[in-house]
């Protein structure tokens, strides 16, 4: 039996921004991109090819969906936060203090640009597979 769950947010504006504020910051990350590629190319794969490589492994029964948890934030910085946890955690480690300031006021100025809002609805999308073996 195999259970798995991954995040699969690449493709929201949140990281979207994230990559391009990268791209500003080249010269101080040394050339790194979170998946080694521009704007959100992603390792994740989609569910339908989840399904593909657990048929291929001889999975007798499986279930492979996409969920939603809708999560509220405060505005862009409360964006912020919740990207800090994550996925602005490898870029943040490659800099100094100083650089990681200011990579972080200009993601947030872009977040603040994209998202206006008080209110923020993000969707937390991920892919949960579950697959059994014969």
């Amino acid at each position: 039996m195999l259970a798995v769950q991954v995040p699969a947010n690449h493709d929201h504006a949140s990281h979207r921004l994230l990559s391009e504020t990268a791209d500003e910051f080249s010269a101080e990350l040394g050339g790194y991109t979170r998946f080694g590629t521009a704007y959100g190319a992603s390792p994740v794969l989609t569910p339908e090819a989840y399904a593909e490589v657990l048929d291929g492994l001889g999975a007798a029964d499986m279930t492979v969906q996409a969920r939603i948890y809708p999560v509220i934030l405060n505005g862009a910085a409360g964006l912020l936060d919740w990207v800090r946890g994550t996925a602005l955690v490898p870029y943040l480690s490659r800099l100094s203090a100083e650089d990681a300031a200011r990579f972080e006021a200009a993601y947030l100025a872009r977040l603040q640009q994209a998202f206006p809002s008080e209110r923020i609805f993000y969707a937390f999308k991920r892919i949960l597979f579950l697959a059994r073996k014969a």
